[in-house]
């Protein structure tokens, strides 16, 4: 004989936990949504760089080396004639140290184009981080209902064999006491559906640890013993719209449509970053040096001469860097035109398929809806034949037969019930996800 706990002791001394704080802990602390996060953060900073390419940049560079002493030894040296004497080996070292700055002053576009598909990255990002919230959001919704469905049918079983275990009670005096109202056949046909109601039972308990044990690796940071609010499962609120409406909505506001969106507009914008590519660079460049060594050398006579023994130096001015390697650039475009045909292509499909997705999570709610109704005056029907087969049956009007046969249709009447709620609220959450938004409020418009 399987016992039934009542449902009160259930929540004794755990923390309770409604669905939007399930969903709220499961969107604050899972790992998808963490990581997600993170995807973010990168994409944020990537932005930040692209930001700041335009920004002046500086660079040290230094050495250490062997060096020799170089002097005018001639009158020629002298005259500006220079000759330096070749020497087999080093007389000392030396040190050098540059300091070099480049400021872009214009890129054809580079820099505002990275600029821009940076930009669309981190909106990317942000959207499929608004995705794995949602994804937890309904897998959550899954396991809150999973565990409300079994226990409801818990308390079905329970009220259920309550009557059973009381007409069992009453063919077993009867038998004993050698009444012709009960038989044995009466005796085991009533035994044997004990032993379906207590299968059920044992269902019912296996499907309710696992939807807890589902909520747990969902919402990490609940404790490990916890329950949910003790509320019956009832349908959710969700008005009439026509189907045009949650294509439309999803169009502007599910997670998927925007990555395509942001994905398209990257594409673009990585298509006019390979085509600037073409095109130089002005820089205005700058460096200040400075020298010491253990050495001698003679300072040249010309001012314009290389001396790159000087104890200090500057320069400037504007330059030109033009990358010649259309080898490796024009391959580069095509590339990114075909990657920007391609993300038009894909943004045309995904469109037409998120609308048959919403079409079909629709009429999903629609047929479940309607299936809704008619197992609830399934049900109220099924409960009252049990009521009044069981209330014939204590007074010997009825015969076991009849009710078990109540009792099997109550269950299976209740059972679809209890399925049809769940598949209702489940359809309406498919249609929540792949609108994007809250489809049971206004805020879908």
């Amino acid at each position: 004989m399987v016992g039934l706990a009542p449902v009160a002791a259930r929540a004794q001394d755990r923390p309770v936990y409604t669905l939007e704080r399930l969903i709220a802990e499961g969107q604050r602390t899972h790992g998808t949504v963490v990581g997600a996060q993170h995807g973010v953060e990168s994409a944020r900073q990537l932005l930040t760089e692209a930001q700041r390419a335009w920004w002046p940049n500086f660079s040290v560079e230094g050495l250490v080396a062997p060096s020799v002493d170089v002097h005018c030894a001639t009158p020629q040296c002298l005259e500006g004639d220079i000759r330096n004497p070749t020497q087999v080996y080093p007389t000392g070292v030396l040190s050098r140290w540059e300091l070099r700055m480049g400021f872009p002053i214009y890129t054809f576009g580079k820099f505002s184009n990275a600029t821009k598909a940076a930009e669309q990255g981190l909106y990317s990002s942000e959207s499929r981080l608004e995705a794995a919230r949602q994804e937890i959001a309904i897998n959550v919704k899954r396991a809150y209902y999973g565990v409300k469905v079994a226990r409801e049918l818990l308390d079905m079983i329970k009220e259920g064999r309550d009557k059973l275990e009381d007409a069992i009670k009453e063919v077993e005096e009867d038998l004993e006491k050698g009444k012709s109202s009960g038989s044995e056949t009466d005796r085991l046909r009533l035994r044997v559906a004990e032993t379906l109601v207590d299968a059920r039972t044992l269902e019912a308990r296996k499907a309710e640890t696992l939807a807890l044990a589902g909520l747990r690796a969902l919402a990490p940071s609940v404790p490990q013993r916890f329950d949910i609010d003790p509320e019956p499962i009832e349908p959710v609120t969700l008005p009439e719209r026509p189907p045009a409406f949650y294509i439309e909505a999803a169009r502007r506001h599910r997670p998927e449509a925007q990555m395509v969106r942001f994905g398209r507009d990257a594409a673009r914008a990585n298509l006019e970053i390979n085509k600037s590519n073409f095109y130089p660079d002005i820089v205005l460049g700058a460096s200040l040096f400075g020298l010491w060594k253990t050495t001698d050398d003679d300072d040249p006579l010309s001012p314009y001469m290389l001396h790159p023994f000087a104890s200090y130096g500057y320069g400037g001015g504007l330059f030109v860097r033009w990358g010649l390697d259309l080898h490796l650039k024009i391959p580069r475009y095509l590339r990114a035109r075909e990657d920007y045909e391609g993300a038009l292509a894909f943004g045309q499909a995904a469109d037409d398929g998120m609308a048959l997705e919403v079409t079909t999570a629709y009429e999903s709610v629609t047929e479940s809806r309607s299936r809704l109704a008619l197992f609830e005056r399934g049900e109220k029907t099924a409960h009252s034949w049990l009521t009044a087969i069981a209330q014939n049956y204590a007074i010997g009007t009825a015969e076991a037969r009849e009710f078990n046969d109540a009792l099997l249709a109550y269950f299976e009447a209740k059972s679809r019930y209890i399925q049809a709620i769940f598949d209702f609220n489940m359809s309406v959450a498919w249609l929540h996800r792949v609108v994007g938004v809250d489809v049971t409020s206004d805020v879908a418009k």
